[in-house]
């Protein structure tokens, strides 16, 4: 294949790797109704769009203050309550989440832009290549955080609500049937059979909106963060064929060089729009996984002492009501679901600083002193820029990075040594 039929199929091919790009994403966002459309979608999508997220952030609303009626006017165990804490925030953050995806949409909608812009700018079949391999890692990084949330969250509700209890009344064994959250029976009664499966059901359908809110915002953060990444990898083959083709040319080394540096200045505009985009969302993303991480090892605890003294009683052949040993693993599957989301914006953050400073010490590694008249001077421009730390941050305040989630942790397991000396 010739380079020209090369360069043409690149071009023809721009809109499916756009779709490819930002395929997981859509499929996560456009059901509960954040999807940032463009200007030119039709009236009749944005209004479908607007209602989706009505309807998702009324369920979610209504779910959250049923939740709370329970603990406070029904609800007189303090361990059940407890209990409740956990899901409950995992709620209300997510609303947070939800509104400031929202919110943000406008910012989202233009990195969007810009991701398109950039894949049409491609011109060589090496670069879309470099391109698809940071994509394919997003993809891959999204597709795990969706497959652990979903797939634990999902189990508990399972679990709790159609496996049967059974509890003694008058001497009598019943099979009673609970909801995996608690629900305010004021409004409705959950106790005939109707009331109770649709009120499951609809705690299904709010599982599925806080899953995906979570999950769709590591899905941005992972999909504008590796196409940073990819165009920065697209700037390292640039610098490492500028000397060998240069030839001399003094003029053509200066435009090349020109390009490069533009390149650079754009992808760092970027990452501020990412930054721009994140930063609130990544700042409730680190207190809540300390809050939920907190709780629900708290859980694991509890009822991994429970499996055990089941396990124990199994020995002697004697009965037991629930399925302990399911709740317990299935706790662990959150736990480690909710780590491994602030684990994945501490990485990528982590990913893009190296990467940002990775360019500056390609910059230097080159033939430089080779390059005709005073263009190694565009060189020292790289270089000086990518010594300036370029970082994601939560809030402003705190660093997306391998310590941060590594304090994040060590805080979370502090906080559970003193909620289990307080209540165990």
């Amino acid at each position: 294949m010739t380079t020209s039929t090369k360069k043409s199929n690149v071009k023809s091919n721009y809109k499916a790797d756009v779709n490819y790009s930002l395929q997981v994403n859509r499929w996560l966002l456009k059901p509960i109704g954040i999807w940032p459309y463009p200007a030119t979608a039709s009236t009749a999508t944005k209004a479908f769009s607007f209602i989706l997220f009505v309807i998702c952030i009324g369920i979610l609303i209504f779910s959250i203050i049923s939740c709370i009626l329970n603990i406070i006017f029904e609800e007189k165990d303090p361990q059940v309550k407890l209990k409740t804490i956990a899901p409950l925030s995992y709620w209300l953050l997510s609303s947070v989440r939800y509104c400031t995806l929202l919110f943000r949409a406008n910012d989202i909608r233009r990195c969007v832009d810009r991701i398109e812009v950039d894949w049409r700018m491609i011109k060589k079949i090496e670069e879309r290549e470099t391109m698809l391999r940071c994509v394919k890692t997003g993809r891959f990084i999204v597709c795990f955080s969706a497959a652990f949330m979903h797939g634990g969250i999902f189990a508990f509700n399972i679990l709790k609500g159609i496996t049967p209890v059974i509890e003694i009344i008058d001497n009598v064994s019943v099979s009673i049937y609970r909801l995996p959250y608690p629900f305010y029976n004021k409004i409705w009664d959950t106790n005939f059979t109707l009331a109770h499966q649709v009120i499951l059901l609809l705690q299904f359908v709010v599982t599925f909106i806080v899953n995906s809110v979570s999950v769709g915002a590591v899905a941005i953060a992972a999909m504008f963060v590796m196409h940073a990444c990819g165009q920065l990898d697209i700037m390292r083959l640039w610098l490492e064929t500028l000397v060998d083709d240069v030839n001399d040319k003094y003029d053509l080394t200066q435009r090349r060089i020109g390009v490069i540096v533009v390149h650079h200045l754009r992808v760092l505009n970027f990452v501020t729009w990412i930054e721009k985009t994140l930063s609130f969302i990544c700042l409730v993303e680190i207190f809540g996984s300390v809050f939920n991480m907190c709780f629900l090892g708290y859980y694991c605890i509890k009822f991994a002492s429970v499996s055990l003294s089941l396990a124990i009683l199994l020995l002697f052949k004697q009965q037991f009501s629930e399925n302990e040993f399911g709740t317990t693993a299935i706790y662990g599957t959150i736990f480690i679901s909710v780590a491994y989301n602030i684990f994945i914006f501490c990485y990528i953050g982590d990913i893009l600083s190296e990467q940002c400073s990775v360019i500056g010490i390609k910059a230097y590694l080159i033939n430089w002193y080779n390059l005709p008249g005073k263009s190694p001077l565009g060189i020292a421009l790289i270089i000086l820029r990518s010594s300036r730390v370029t970082t994601l941050t939560a809030g402003k305040m705190i660093p997306l990075c391998m310590s941060t989630f590594s304090n994040v942790v060590q805080t979370a397991f502090a906080y559970l040594n003193i909620l289990r000396k307080v209540v165990l």
